[in-house]
């Protein structure tokens, strides 16, 4: 690529001017192809305007660099065809060479963006492609001191007007070599477009691949002395042609704005079928995916009716509105196997909502569908656990019941389910819980998922039932609720107590045993340290309980305990504690004692009880009683001392008490 003319036998001193302007020192003259030049300039300059708002497409930048070259060479060039001295036109052909050497680099760059080969070039592949564009600039600007760009050079004034004269050196035909590369290079990537499928890329290919063939073909027409005009480059003409064709590219097929490499990236690659249909539904485009719904080949099926093409077709013309989309699941067999698809059919509109055609998207849906179905029978499994259950299950949402299944209908003494839907939650709650129940409802929330708790429950007909509730957080009906598990615990709630009770009580007589006593007794002193008063111990044990027993038999023995424990319950006052410690022994725990005759009272009362007869089946029998009293202090501050000291007091008694009890003395 150079500028100027090859004639020979040319007079370099001569001078002429035609049409020529002179300015102080410098002439200018008028010629055709410069105006022409200067159009061209206009044209290109108007084209990277264009180019400068589309940058960020793939390839952008390096076309904008392309036709700024492409402006600054025309430029560059008219000023040297105007030119009528020597000097300035060897200056304005040196001014030609920084586009020269940048415009087959910025080609080829812009080959390698925009089909995606090299989306992004390092810094060491910009430094490689210029290396040997560089030296030809540098030997084009040094040239008088070598020759190796030109090696004659001159002002041909036997023309109309006077043109430069030149001779091209040998370094000049190895970068002509080098850049016919590049634009070749470029030019059969650019042609790699054309073997996409689709005619949209075809013709977007077609119109990038005319672009770049006319500024090298001009060139070549140049060098080899071909062209129309002898000795005029018709190189920076030929650009504007490369201009217009990437504009009819820009705005006709927006090439920089959807890239062909985009089509590979996202449609080839696309696990989703996607077929193209233009304006009388005739397939454009379409990639390997959509194989299932085809009567033939994908390759074969580019350029037929959609009819002709789609299997699905007829069906789908059944759903199409008035928006011309259409959508239906069908079931093909592809892969071997039967799969459910998703097949839509939708328009294509441009920026004025004008169809340009249609595009069938083609979706496999077997993964979701059988998703779907697997959601729908656990869902069912669920609702039947949940109805099955023989648990209460109640959702609430905003405090009042959304959901309840037949066992929790059944625990609050309901007989339907609308009975309780739409009810607050807080009016089952025992008064007791409320405030409770009301917290954990609120940090049930915040927390998900609580522990289960043990709470009381009011059924409809006031019974008051214990149940142990779980709760957790669910979505149900679009918003946040709560979920409650509830179990009636009322007969394992009894069932703890009647065990409590007979583990801690006498089970003949329903007294408590030693250790409720023992128990009571520790936690009686507890407080007696605290207080002023004193308590105290009534040991009893019957006389002749043995001969009952083995005259009367067992069952006449318990009688009499029963019997007996009946009338003590009658001689004690209220808060003291009755015991049976086993056999035929009895203690009573004596609390707030004032003074001793407190305790010997109650003695005096139990004795006047046993003087009375016991029936025992058609028998009366007559029993006695001795009884230890012993006080708590000092020396008997413990459960086991008082026990002791009554038993010791009782033994006394039994052995010569005239009144029937002894009381152990209370040390000083």
């Amino acid at each position: 690529m150079a500028a100027g003319t090859s004639r020979a036998g040319i007079d370099t001193d001569r001078r002429a001017c035609y049409g020529c302007l002179q300015m102080e020192d410098m002439a200018w003259q008028y010629t055709p192809h410069a105006l022409g030049l200067f159009f061209t300039s206009a044209l290109s300059g108007a084209i990277l305007s264009y180019i400068w708002l589309h940058r960020r497409g793939a390839g952008a930048r390096a076309l904008g660099v392309t036709m700024l070259a492409v402006v600054l060479w025309c430029v560059a060039y008219a000023l040297e065809l105007g030119s009528t001295d020597y000097d300035s036109a060897i200056f304005w052909a040196k001014a030609q060479y920084p586009s020269i050497v940048t415009i087959p680099t910025a080609v080829l760059v812009f080959a390698l963006q925009h089909t995606g080969r090299v989306p992004r070039l390092e810094a060491w592949h910009l430094i490689a492609l210029c290396v040997l564009p560089l030296l030809t600039l540098a030997l084009a600007l040094t040239n008088e001191a070598h020759g190796m760009i030109w090696s004659e050079m001159g002002l041909d004034v036997t023309g109309a007007f006077p043109t430069l004269h030149y001779e091209h050196g040998t370094f000049f035909y190895v970068y002509w070599v080098y850049s016919y590369l590049l634009l070749i290079a470029g030019s059969a990537l650019i042609f790699s477009l054309l073997l996409r499928p689709g005619r949209l890329y075809n013709w977007q290919g077609a119109v990038v691949l005319l672009g770049l063939a006319a500024p090298w073909l001009a060139n070549g027409a140049y060098v080899l002395e071909l062209g129309p005009v002898q000795g005029l480059d018709l190189t920076p003409i030929a650009f504007s042609v490369t201009g217009l064709a990437f504009t009819v590219g820009l705005l006709r097929f927006r090439f920089l704005d959807v890239f062909p490499v985009a089509r590979d990236a996202v449609i080839e690659n696309l696990s989703e079928g996607v077929i193209v249909l233009d304006q009388q539904d005739r397939v454009v485009d379409l990639n390997p995916a959509t194989r299932p719904v085809l009567n033939r080949p994908v390759s074969g099926s580019i350029g037929l009716p959609a009819r002709e093409a789609i299997a699905v077709w007829s069906s789908l013309l059944g759903d199409l509105e008035e928006t011309g989309a259409a959508r239906r699941e069908v079931e093909l067999r592809a892969h071997g196997e039967d799969r459910c698809y998703e097949v839509t059919l939708s328009p294509l509109r441009d920026r004025r909502s004008r169809v340009l055609g249609r595009l069938l998207s083609l979706h496999d849906v077997t993964d979701r569908k059988e998703a779907e179905k697997e959601l729908r029978e656990s869902e069912e499994r669920y609702r039947r656990l949940v109805e099955l259950s023989p648990n209460a299950i109640v959702v609430h949402a905003r405090g009042r019941v959304a959901y309840i299944n037949a066992a929790g209908v059944r625990m609050m003494g309901a007989q339907y389910k609308k009975d309780l839907l739409g009810e607050p939650v807080l009016g089952f709650v025992h008064p007791d819980y409320r405030k409770l129940v009301a917290d954990r409802m609120s940090r049930t929330e915040e927390l998900q998922e609580e522990d289960p708790v043990e709470e009381k429950f009011v059924r409809f007909d006031g019974e008051v039932i214990d149940v142990e509730v779980s709760a957790m957080s669910v979505p149900y009906a679009g918003e946040h609720a709560t979920q409650l598990v509830i179990r009636d615990i009322t007969r394992h709630k009894a069932l703890e107590t009647q065990l409590a009770h007979r583990a801690s009580h006498d089970p003949l007589t329903g007294l408590p045993n030693r250790q409720l006593l023992r128990d009571r007794l520790e936690h009686t002193l507890s407080q007696e340290e605290r207080r002023s008063g004193s308590l105290g111990i009534i040991y009893l044990d019957l006389d002749g309980f043995k001969q009952v027993n083995d005259t009367l038999g067992h069952d006449y023995g318990d009688q009499l305990l029963v019997a007996l424990a009946d009338r003590l319950r009658h001689c004690v006052r209220p808060g003291d504690t009755m015991a049976r410690l086993g056999g035929d022994e009895f203690t009573v725990l004596l609390k707030d004692l004032r003074e001793i005759a407190d305790a010997t009272q109650v003695a005096d009362r139990i004795l006047e009880a046993l003087r009375e007869p016991f029936v025992l089946g058609h028998q009366e029998r007559f029993v006695t009683a001795s009884i230890g009293i012993a006080l708590n202090g000092r020396n008997n501050s413990t459960p086991e001392g008082l026990l002791r000291d009554a038993d010791t007091a009782m033994y006394r008694a039994k052995t010569g008490g005239d009144i029937g009890y002894e009381v152990f003395p209370s040390p000083a």
